[in-house]
């Protein structure tokens, strides 16, 4: 196998890629494609947004038996999104981790999995993914105690709705909730997801919030004498208890072993002031995305919008009270995490946290820095 390997990398070199990509030139510009062609491009057509993204690798936990599914979705200055997905599922034997992404390999021999998006099983979903991806790779995973794997896309080539916050309209019919209006946004995705799926709890928000909520979580399930009280975890033989991949980060005891945690096991990039944050509980925590929840906030959203009416809405009035307290505290440690990535460039730190004031039509933003002595 390797030797054909080195012996088709070697053609490709002396000859461009275009000997793989056919099987036999038909004359007058026709061509064959090979088979590993003519997969490709009909996985890069399988998968033309973020949101078809999603959907696939929440299909994939479900497929795995996972009850948990924990999903950081983030959006970086350079307009790549930073999406990791935590399972509890049955996980994934090492030999096979880097061959999951090529086409055709499934575990689902002799069965298919038909919903309501189509047939799951062709071992297509994840190359189709790694097609479209920047990056895309299982970052740790134990036979029995889940899965966490990393996706990054370039939203300039693969798109994304530009409004990820709308919630979707429910309602309910023959009994049944059922979306009937919104944008097809990842929310959206994952509302119609868990309505087929109410067993399962579904964690999404941004890379603090569901390390907060892992951590928090998982305090419960390791007893305080397991703690690391040292830097890293190696000293820890985890993988014979019984807990879940996402229960690990319950081992930190201190902010360095959180972070070797986030970054290694999870693919959550965090700063040294979130991590600590975090172990601080200041950090808010997320609950499982909820039905009923979704229902009621868009319910109040439209009631808000009912009380406005029809009338032009002019400059003079105060539109920033139409901004929660979350709405705010999730930009707080947004800006958090932005100022001190630049601060440190210049040696410099916040002296506490962003304040935010509102000012009729505008929201003001403080950013109060100090130099940072500790270099």
């Amino acid at each position: 196998m390797e030797e054909t390997g080195g012996l088709l990398n070697f053609v490709t070199n002396v000859t461009g890629d275009r000997f793989t990509r056919i099987e036999e030139d038909l004359g007058n510009g026709y061509v064959r494609l090979s088979i590993t062609e003519a997969e490709r491009r009909q996985a890069k057509n399988d998968i033309q947004s973020v949101e078809d993204a999603v959907l696939e690798l929440l299909r994939n936990a479900r497929d795995s038996g996972a009850s948990k599914i924990f999903m950081s979705f983030q959006k970086e200055a350079d307009q790549r999104r930073k999406i990791s997905i935590i399972d509890d599922g049955c996980g994934i034997p090492k030999p096979a981790q880097e061959r999951i992404f090529e086409s055709r390999v499934t575990t689902k021999l002799d069965t298919v999995n038909f919903d309501q998006y189509g047939i799951h099983g062709r071992g297509m979903a994840l190359f189709s993914i790694k097609q479209s991806a920047d990056d895309i790779r299982i970052l740790h995973s134990i036979e029995g105690k889940g899965t966490s794997l990393r996706f990054i896309a370039d939203t300039t080539k693969l798109n994304e709705k530009v409004d990820q916050f709308e919630i979707p309209e429910i309602e309910i019919i023959d009994g049944k909730p059922e979306v009937t209006k919104g944008v097809r946004n990842v929310l959206r995705v994952i509302t119609e997801f868990l309505i087929n799926h109410p067993q399962l709890e579904i964690y999404m928000g941004i890379a603090g919030e569901i390390l907060a909520t892992m951590y928090t979580k998982s305090q419960s399930t390791v007893f305080e004498s397991e703690r690391s009280k040292n830097f890293g975890i190696a000293c820890f033989n985890w993988e014979r208890r019984n807990l879940k991949i996402w229960q690990l980060c319950g081992f930190a005891s201190n902010a360095e072993t959180l972070k070797e945690i986030a970054n290694s096991f999870y693919g959550l990039e965090l700063s040294n002031r979130h991590i600590n944050r975090i172990m601080c509980g200041q950090i808010k925590t997320v609950s499982p995305l909820s039905i009923n929840e979704i229902m009621r906030k868009k319910v109040g959203l439209t009631q808000g919008e009912k009380s406005v009416g029809k009338k032009k809405i002019s400059i003079s009035e105060n539109l920033s009270k139409y901004f929660n307290d979350n709405d705010l505290q999730v930009l707080r440690e947004s800006l958090n995490i932005i100022a001190e990535d630049i601060g440190n460039k210049y040696f410099l730190k916040l002296q506490r946290d962003p304040e935010i004031v509102r000012e009729k039509n505008r929201l003001k933003i403080l950013l109060p820095f100090e130099k940072d002595e500790i270099i």
